[in-house]
């Protein structure tokens, strides 16, 4: 069969404005030039990323690429077929070339998937090897585009050099560090004065106010700094004294995943109750997470 050749196929930010990329999703074929190294048995290999930022698309002169990372793992051909099988470590890490940023110090990563028909031992979204930390300058303030690409190993020599392989172009947008909430900006006008939106995570809290949210393409986005991470994660509207659940102990780690809403915003300004006993407000039920797809219902964005 022919060498083994890595597509990395863009994954979309559905709740962006306007889409942006998220990710990547790595899957595998054996149509490359030349005889595999791969084998029915199973073999050490490993997935080499690379990266280079950019400041345009075109008119620059393309810097060279850097590795990234390895990822480390083992390889067979599996089935009547003998199609590529790469198998992962659900507990492994990606060998990264550079050391985290510092403390408090923005950095910007990249979701990663793996075909299940060609990747075994995928972990939950979570883990680390679900995520790709990009090199620290992507964030620099002259980055607007990064480029990924992959390259493949097996036994320690090279099967797929990244140049042979697919190419993920990642425009860079504006780097925010923390949970973003968006509504439309036509609420403004029913909003009471005053109304403040306060995030807590763990013992980090943040408070916003309605008129400090910044207005994009018809949007009011609010960005609570450091509110990152599966840590469970509560929202409140604070309206003339009052204090309204939005959320309660949700999960925002996963942007494809929305949070289930105790109460949205509009409800609460449309439907104020309170509870005797606390001025919380007091849910009947909690509404299906889909329903953020609702026109009525605030988009989230979680941009980590």
């Amino acid at each position: 069969m022919g060498s083994i050749r890595l597509l990395f196929s863009p994954l979309w930010n559905r709740q962006g404005r306007p889409r942006e990329v998220k990710g990547g999703r790595l899957s595998l074929t054996a149509f490359g030039a030349g005889q595999s190294r791969a084998t029915p048995e199973r073999q050490p290999a490993e997935l080499e990323f690379y990266g280079r930022s950019m400041a345009r698309v075109r008119g620059e002169r393309a810097k060279a690429f850097e590795r990234i990372g390895r990822l480390p793992g083992e390889i067979q051909l599996a089935g009547r077929g003998y199609h590529p099988r790469f198998f992962l470590d659900p507990k492994g890490e990606i060998q990264y070339e550079e050391a985290p940023p510092p403390g408090g110090e923005p950095s910007r990563q990249l979701q990663l998937d793996f075909e299940p028909t060609h990747f075994e031992g995928i972990p939950e979204l979570s883990s680390p090897v679900r995520r790709l930390r990009l090199p620290s300058s992507s964030t620099a303030p002259e980055a607007r585009h990064f480029e990924v690409a992959v390259a493949l190993r097996i036994a320690g020599v090279e099967e797929a050099p990244f140049e042979k392989n697919d190419v993920l172009d990642v425009p860079l947008a504006r780097l925010r560090v923390g949970l973003v909430l968006e509504w439309p900006d036509v609420l403004d006008e029913a909003v009471p004065l005053g109304l403040t939106l306060v995030v807590k995570q763990g013992g980090v809290e943040r408070t916003l106010s309605w008129a400090s949210g910044s207005v994009e393409a018809g949007r009011r986005l609010f960005l609570f700094r450091n509110i990152v991470g599966p840590s469970p994660v509560d929202l409140f509207a604070h309206v003339a004294g009052q204090v309204f659940a939005l959320w309660q102990g949700q999960d925002i780690s996963a942007p494809d995943v929305p949070p289930t809403w105790t109460q949205t915003l509009e409800q609460v300004i449309r439907l104020p109750r309170q509870s005797a006993r606390s001025g919380e407000f007091v849910a009947t039920g909690a509404l299906p997470s889909e329903s953020v797809q609702v026109e009525s219902v605030p988009e989230t964005t979680f941009r980590l």
